[in-house]
């Protein structure tokens, strides 16, 4: 099955994906209970807000996705549990934290975290305590090549920094905010805050929009993009072809939409500039409640020593390199990184989803708002059928994870997952 986004067909990362090679740890998480009683489903049919004004990004039509290569070996299985987080529904848990305290190290293994050493040429991919693939740390592809790409894109997202800083381009928001101290730039496709229909996210400075388009057209950036793609489809070929569904009839219905990447999947960005990108404990509420965001790290720290991936629920933290890519179910699982050096600089580039979305396409491209300004009984019919239970979408979320059994065969179907969530 190739990967297809609007009805384009990419290219198949492999015609004949094999789990052979793979590095599993199976935690302890549950995530049949991931969802309880805190999910967020836009409930009733509340008032909106304004939708921003769109960016000005040169459309460009979608492309096939780089064939990148994703090299594999095999460790042997732990297990986790996929514990309480948000409620199954179309967001994730509301995160009413505002601590900023960091970990180390030593004091997770204390608290009975597994330590995951990173070996050149091994990926890792982490299952509940039913054998769903949950997440994944990828590695990049060796050779000389690559490790031009990340050098060109810290210096892509270093000069972002630099030059924000000089001109005013960067809001107090985009240096303190609640997953941390650094400058981030966002832009995409989103929806949610008020939107009244989803949108290209508002660069209201015209020297943040210069900045933004210059990141998006770094041909580093757009490998980096493209990979962190892949790996997805790697990692998660069914959900994979949720997203590419459900997003592709969403900018079908709506012309202005503009793809970040012409090949990602993924709508919406996040470049975060440095100059230590070192994330507090969190969940990314906002995102699809079953989705997968996929990260990657760039610049120079010692990861041996610091800028680990915390994954809370799974007990888990990762040694992460520059370059490797982590692909985690961002609105259900807290995540952190540890502290890195005094002196050292470390950047990332998040790719992610906004559960919104979904929610249009799935009340046929209309919001709460609308749907109950149509004839109540109409308006109540597609919402309950599209909301179901909290418990009963949340199910229907998790069938589209593969199994550490099912990985394979799932790469060779063309089917689509099941469609009762549209």
């Amino acid at each position: 099955m190739g990967r297809t986004r609007s009805g384009v067909q990419f290219s198949p990362l492999s015609d004949d994906p094999s789990t052979e090679d793979v590095s599993f740890i199976q935690t302890e998480w549950d995530s049949t209970n991931a969802f309880g009683a805190a999910a967020t489903q836009e409930e009733g049919f509340g008032d909106e807000g304004e939708l921003d004004s769109h960016v000005c990004i040169a459309e460009r039509a979608p492309t096939p996705i780089p064939n990148e290569e994703i090299y594999l070996t095999i460790s042997g299985p732990q297990r986790t549990d996929f514990s309480h987080c948000g409620g199954g529904s179309w967001t994730g848990r509301r995160d009413s934290s505002k601590s900023s305290r960091s970990y180390t190290v030593h004091e997770l293994e204390e608290m009975g975290f597994t330590y995951v050493p990173y070996e050149p040429g091994r990926n890792v991919l982490f299952s509940d305590s039913q054998t769903r693939i949950v997440g994944g740390l990828v590695d990049a592809p060796p050779g000389e090549e690559w490790t031009l790409t990340k050098e060109n894109a810290s210096v892509s997202l270093q000069n972002a920094r630099k030059i924000g800083a000089g001109t005013g381009a960067f809001l107090n928001k985009d240096l303190n905010h609640r997953r941390g101290r650094y400058f981030t730039l966002l832009t995409g496709v989103s929806m949610g805050g008020g939107q009244k229909r989803p949108g290209n996210l508002a660069q209201r400075l015209r020297a943040r929009c210069k900045l933004v388009q210059s990141i998006l057209l770094n041909e580093s950036i757009k490998r980096i993009a493209g990979f962190q793609s892949s790996a997805f489809y790697f990692l998660a070929p069914k959900l994979y072809r949720r997203y590419a569904n459900d997003l592709g009839r969403l900018y079908n219905s709506q012309s202005e939409l503009r793809w970040n990447f012409d090949g990602s999947i993924y709508p919406c960005v996040a470049f975060n500039c440095g100059p230590q990108s070192i994330t507090t404990l969190h969940f990314d509420q906002g995102n699809l409640s079953h989705g997968l965001c996929a990260v990657m790290p760039l610049g120079n720290f010692d990861w041996k020593k610091g800028g680990h991936l915390v994954l809370w629920e799974l007990k888990l933290v990762l040694e992460f390199p520059p370059g490797t890519v982590a692909l985690l179910p961002s609105a259900a699982v807290r995540h952190c990184n540890t502290p890195i050096q005094k002196g050292e600089e470390r950047m990332s580039i998040t790719q992610f989803a906004a559960g919104g979305l979904f929610r249009w396409v799935a009340y046929g491209m209309k919001s709460a708002k609308e749907l109950g300004s149509m004839k109540a009984s109409d308006g109540r019919t597609v919402k309950e059928k599209a909301d179901k239970g909290a418990e009963e979408r949340w199910m229907e979320g998790l069938s589209l994870f593969s199994t550490t059994t099912s990985l394979e065969q799932d790469y060779r179907t063309d089917q689509l997952p099941p469609t009762s969530l549209v």
